[in-house]
Protein backbone atom coordinates (compact mmCIF):
# COMPACT_ATOMS: atom_id res chain seq x y z
CA UNK A 1 0.00 0.00 0.00
CA UNK A 2 1.42 3.48 -0.75
CA UNK A 3 1.28 6.12 1.37
CA UNK A 4 -1.14 8.00 -0.10
CA UNK A 5 -3.46 5.32 -0.41
CA UNK A 6 -3.02 4.72 3.76
CA UNK A 7 -3.27 8.79 4.19
CA UNK A 8 -6.60 8.40 2.01
CA UNK A 9 -7.74 5.37 4.33
CA UNK A 10 -6.92 7.20 7.26
CA UNK A 11 -8.88 10.74 6.22
CA UNK A 12 -11.83 8.56 5.56
CA UNK A 13 -11.94 6.51 8.99
CA UNK A 14 -11.53 9.89 10.68
CA UNK A 15 -14.12 11.31 8.75
CA UNK A 16 -16.58 8.60 9.63
CA UNK A 17 -15.56 8.43 13.24
CA UNK A 18 -16.08 12.38 13.40
CA UNK A 19 -19.52 12.34 11.38
CA UNK A 20 -20.57 9.46 13.69
CA UNK A 21 -20.14 11.63 16.77
CA UNK A 22 -21.30 14.81 15.84
CA UNK A 23 -24.85 12.76 14.74
CA UNK A 24 -24.91 11.17 18.14
CA UNK A 25 -25.46 15.04 19.69
CA UNK A 26 -28.82 14.89 18.25
CA UNK A 27 -29.49 10.95 17.61
CA UNK A 28 -29.48 8.30 19.98
CA UNK A 29 -26.81 5.14 19.15
CA UNK A 30 -30.12 3.26 18.07
CA UNK A 31 -31.58 6.00 15.76
CA UNK A 32 -27.97 6.21 14.07
CA UNK A 33 -27.82 4.53 10.10
CA UNK A 34 -24.79 3.52 8.29
CA UNK A 35 -26.67 5.28 5.51
CA UNK A 36 -26.99 8.83 7.82
CA UNK A 37 -23.36 8.14 8.98
CA UNK A 38 -21.86 7.84 5.30
CA UNK A 39 -23.60 10.82 4.29
CA UNK A 40 -22.33 13.15 7.23
CA UNK A 41 -19.37 11.89 6.52
CA UNK A 42 -19.48 12.57 2.58
CA UNK A 43 -18.87 9.06 1.61
CA UNK A 44 -20.97 5.80 -0.01
CA UNK A 45 -22.07 3.42 2.11
CA UNK A 46 -19.19 0.96 0.25
CA UNK A 47 -16.74 3.21 1.89
CA UNK A 48 -18.60 2.39 5.33
CA UNK A 49 -18.01 -1.13 4.38
CA UNK A 50 -14.91 -1.53 3.68
CA UNK A 51 -13.57 0.40 7.15
CA UNK A 52 -16.39 -1.41 9.23
CA UNK A 53 -18.52 -4.72 9.85
CA UNK A 54 -21.36 -2.62 11.11
CA UNK A 55 -22.28 0.59 13.12
CA UNK A 56 -21.57 -1.17 15.87
CA UNK A 57 -17.81 -1.97 15.10
CA UNK A 58 -17.41 1.62 14.77
CA UNK A 59 -18.74 2.83 17.75
CA UNK A 60 -16.90 0.23 19.55
CA UNK A 61 -13.71 1.46 18.14
CA UNK A 62 -14.65 5.46 18.63
CA UNK A 63 -14.95 4.26 22.60
CA UNK A 64 -11.94 2.34 22.41
CA UNK A 65 -10.03 5.24 20.69
CA UNK A 66 -11.60 8.10 23.46
CA UNK A 67 -10.91 5.83 26.32
CA UNK A 68 -7.32 4.73 25.52
CA UNK A 69 -6.41 8.89 25.28
CA UNK A 70 -8.46 9.15 28.56
CA UNK A 71 -6.14 6.76 30.24
CA UNK A 72 -2.87 8.19 28.63
CA UNK A 73 -3.89 11.79 29.27
CA UNK A 74 -4.97 11.03 32.63
CA UNK A 75 -1.10 9.38 33.37
CA UNK A 76 0.49 13.01 31.37
CA UNK A 77 1.55 14.42 34.24
CA UNK A 78 4.02 11.61 36.03
CA UNK A 79 4.83 9.23 32.68
CA UNK A 80 8.17 8.12 32.71
CA UNK A 81 8.52 9.23 36.40
CA UNK A 82 10.05 6.98 39.36
CA UNK A 83 9.00 9.79 41.85
CA UNK A 84 5.98 11.95 41.48
CA UNK A 85 4.63 14.59 44.25
CA UNK A 86 1.03 15.48 43.65
CA UNK A 87 2.84 19.10 45.02
CA UNK A 88 4.74 19.01 41.92
CA UNK A 89 1.30 19.18 39.10
CA UNK A 90 1.25 22.36 37.50
CA UNK A 91 -2.20 23.53 35.26
CA UNK A 92 0.16 22.24 32.19
CA UNK A 93 0.50 19.16 33.34
CA UNK A 94 -2.68 18.30 33.36
CA UNK A 95 -3.68 17.11 30.26
CA UNK A 96 -7.29 15.52 31.26
CA UNK A 97 -9.20 18.82 30.03
CA UNK A 98 -7.42 19.07 26.30
CA UNK A 99 -7.99 14.78 26.37
CA UNK A 100 -12.05 16.12 27.08
CA UNK A 101 -11.87 19.30 24.22
CA UNK A 102 -10.23 17.38 21.71
CA UNK A 103 -13.03 14.60 22.09
CA UNK A 104 -15.71 16.99 22.89
CA UNK A 105 -18.49 16.04 19.83
CA UNK A 106 -18.47 12.45 21.79
CA UNK A 107 -18.41 14.21 25.16
CA UNK A 108 -21.13 16.42 24.41
CA UNK A 109 -23.46 13.56 23.54
CA UNK A 110 -22.41 11.56 26.05
CA UNK A 111 -23.32 13.97 29.10
CA UNK A 112 -25.64 16.10 27.38
CA UNK A 113 -28.03 13.70 25.39
CA UNK A 114 -27.03 10.79 26.60
CA UNK A 115 -26.57 9.37 23.15
CA UNK A 116 -24.45 6.20 24.35
CA UNK A 117 -26.31 4.07 27.57
CA UNK A 118 -23.82 3.39 30.00
CA UNK A 119 -20.78 5.72 28.97
CA UNK A 120 -20.76 7.49 31.86
CA UNK A 121 -20.25 4.71 34.10
CA UNK A 122 -17.65 3.10 32.20
CA UNK A 123 -15.60 6.88 31.96
CA UNK A 124 -15.84 6.23 35.59
CA UNK A 125 -14.48 3.15 36.09
CA UNK A 126 -11.31 3.30 34.06
CA UNK A 127 -10.61 6.42 36.10
CA UNK A 128 -11.13 4.68 39.25
CA UNK A 129 -9.40 1.05 38.41
CA UNK A 130 -6.25 3.78 36.51
CA UNK A 131 -6.29 5.80 39.48
CA UNK A 132 -6.26 2.72 42.19
CA UNK A 133 -3.25 1.22 40.45
CA UNK A 134 -1.68 4.02 40.17
CA UNK A 135 -2.43 4.95 44.45
CA UNK A 136 -1.70 1.04 44.97
CA UNK A 137 2.26 1.42 43.62
CA UNK A 138 2.75 4.54 45.37
CA UNK A 139 4.08 5.57 48.95
CA UNK A 140 1.00 7.00 50.11
CA UNK A 141 -0.31 4.70 52.96
CA UNK A 142 -2.34 7.09 54.68
CA UNK A 143 -5.57 6.19 52.84
CA UNK A 144 -7.38 3.53 51.12
CA UNK A 145 -6.38 3.30 47.27
CA UNK A 146 -9.61 2.17 46.67
CA UNK A 147 -11.87 4.45 48.57
CA UNK A 148 -9.58 7.62 47.34
CA UNK A 149 -9.68 6.34 43.86
CA UNK A 150 -13.59 6.13 43.78
CA UNK A 151 -13.50 9.76 44.90
CA UNK A 152 -11.24 11.11 42.56
CA UNK A 153 -13.13 9.40 40.24
CA UNK A 154 -16.59 10.85 40.75
CA UNK A 155 -15.29 14.49 41.29
CA UNK A 156 -13.21 14.37 38.28
CA UNK A 157 -15.85 13.35 36.23
CA UNK A 158 -18.54 15.90 37.71
CA UNK A 159 -16.38 18.55 37.02
CA UNK A 160 -15.91 17.57 33.64
CA UNK A 161 -19.72 17.35 32.90
CA UNK A 162 -20.40 20.60 34.21
CA UNK A 163 -17.33 22.23 31.72
CA UNK A 164 -19.48 20.67 29.09
CA UNK A 165 -22.85 21.56 30.11
CA UNK A 166 -21.61 25.01 29.86
CA UNK A 167 -20.42 24.09 26.77
CA UNK A 168 -16.75 24.47 27.04
CA UNK A 169 -16.91 28.09 28.24
CA UNK A 170 -13.65 28.37 29.57
CA UNK A 171 -10.13 26.97 28.53
CA UNK A 172 -8.95 23.73 28.77
CA UNK A 173 -5.91 25.25 30.59
CA UNK A 174 -8.30 27.10 33.04
CA UNK A 175 -10.14 24.23 34.02
CA UNK A 176 -7.32 22.79 34.80
CA UNK A 177 -5.92 25.81 37.36
CA UNK A 178 -9.03 25.02 38.90
CA UNK A 179 -9.21 21.83 39.80
CA UNK A 180 -5.23 22.35 41.35
CA UNK A 181 -7.37 24.89 43.08
CA UNK A 182 -9.74 22.69 43.94
CA UNK A 183 -7.37 19.82 45.17
CA UNK A 184 -6.43 22.39 47.86
CA UNK A 185 -9.30 23.49 48.77
CA UNK A 186 -10.07 21.26 51.71
CA UNK A 187 -7.20 23.08 53.88
CA UNK A 188 -8.60 26.36 52.57
CA UNK A 189 -11.70 26.18 53.69
CA UNK A 190 -10.52 24.57 56.91
CA UNK A 191 -8.68 27.22 57.77
CA UNK A 192 -11.60 29.71 56.56
CA UNK A 193 -14.16 27.35 58.97
CA UNK A 194 -11.45 28.03 62.10
CA UNK A 195 -10.98 31.74 61.89
CA UNK A 196 -14.75 32.04 61.38
CA UNK A 197 -15.40 30.11 64.64
CA UNK A 198 -12.81 32.20 66.65
CA UNK A 199 -14.82 34.78 65.66
CA UNK A 200 -18.19 33.61 67.38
Amino acid sequence: MTERADRRIQRSRLALKQAFQQMLQDTPLTGVTVSGIAAKADVCRGTFYKHFDTKEALYQEVVDDVLDDLVASYRYPYQNRTVFLPAELTPGSIQLFVHVYRHRDFYRAVVLSGAIPGFQEKMCQVLRETAADDLAASDHAAFQPELAAAYFSQALFGLTAEWIRGNFMYSPEYMAEQLLLLLQAPATMMVSVTRSNDRI
